[in-house]
């Protein structure tokens, strides 16, 4: 919601995995995203791991603990369009500046 209301117009959202694994709302992040035009998506790992597409033993403790709830929230259509998301996507086009908005310094 943040990235939304503080870019109000753009070319393509790019999303760069971990769409769950990191709140509480793993269902309304995914739906949120999907309702953005031009979304371009790959699967993070937390992504893959709800799946069972990576093991969870490589995760840090408070990871998994909200791995384990996500497992128990995320509803069939959530994870379908977590399944459907690639691990690589290559850009044919210039689609512009790719901001990046993070409160991390690195």
């Amino acid at each position: 919601e943040a990235v939304l209301k503080e870019r109000k117009s753009f070319n393509a959202l790019v999303v760069l995995g971990d769409f769950v694994g990191y709140g509480g709302n793993p269902n309304e992040c995914v739906r949120l995203a999907r309702s953005v035009p031009n979304l371009i998506a790959v699967k993070g790992n937390h992504d893959a791991a709800l799946l069972g597409e990576l093991n969870k033993t490589w995760f840090a403790r408070h990871a998994i603990k909200s791995l384990v709830f996500t497992e128990k929230a995320s509803t069939e259509d959530t994870r379908n369009f977590l399944k459907s998301l690639p691990l690589t996507v290559d850009f044919q086009e210039d689609i512009g500046r790719l901001p990046a908005f993070t409160k991390s310094k690195w």
